[in-house]
């Protein structure tokens, strides 16, 4: 089942969950890591999109964000409310 399209409304807040596929690590390396919040980083701030809280586990991401300049759907593989699929530094990832 699809799930349905995320509300893009003022002051709506998303919880984006990122999970290893098999339970496989999503950044196996401190470089991996250190890069990936660099990177998120710089799109949270050239979209003005704020980051209320944000756990990084070694298989599993979660972010909660409000929203800001660009649809939050922009920043997810799942932009068409379909689960998506990619891969990031070499480690497999499924967003949610």
């Amino acid at each position: 089942m699809t799930r349905q399209a995320r509300i893009d409304a003022p002051g709506a807040l998303h919880r984006i969950t990122v999970r290893g596929i098999e339970h496989r690590k999503i950044l196996p390396q401190d470089t991996n890591r250190d890069d990936f919040l660099k990177r998120l980083r710089g799109i949270l701030c050239d979209s003005q999109t704020r980051c209320f809280a944000w756990a990084l586990m070694s298989n599993h991401l979660h972010l909660l964000l409000g929203n800001g300049l660009v649809p939050i759907s922009n920043h997810t593989a799942a932009s068409d409310g379909v689960r998506g699929e990619v891969i990031a530094d070499g480690a497999a990832l499924k967003l949610r």
